[in-house]
């Protein structure tokens, strides 16, 4: 879907809260774009090995070596059925 009705959520972690609450949005304004997010909702850290998950730091798994062993929903479904909003969740 397209268009002002669309509505368009954010699933972050907490260490993102500032960013995509006030500066991405400002950005979107800044360009002229008419769909800002909807709703952001922040979940707490997934752990590996006691560790944050971080790309980075290369703690967990990538994007796609997680689709390499798993189809894309059975992925989605497990973050999202995951998620916490309070307390770390070990992945």
């Amino acid at each position: 879907m397209e268009g002002p009705e669309c509505r368009q959520f954010y699933f972050i972690g907490k260490d993102n809260i500032p960013f995509h609450t006030i500066i991405w949005p400002a950005i979107l304004i800044g360009r002229g774009d008419t769909i800002l997010p909807y709703d952001v909702p922040a979940n707490e850290f997934m752990n590996f090995g006691g560790q944050k998950a971080s790309k980075s730091a290369g703690v967990g798994a990538t994007v796609p070596q997680l689709l390499s062993a798993f189809d894309a929903d059975a992925i989605r479904y497990y973050l999202i059925a995951n998620a916490r909003d309070r307390g770390h969740k070990l992945f």
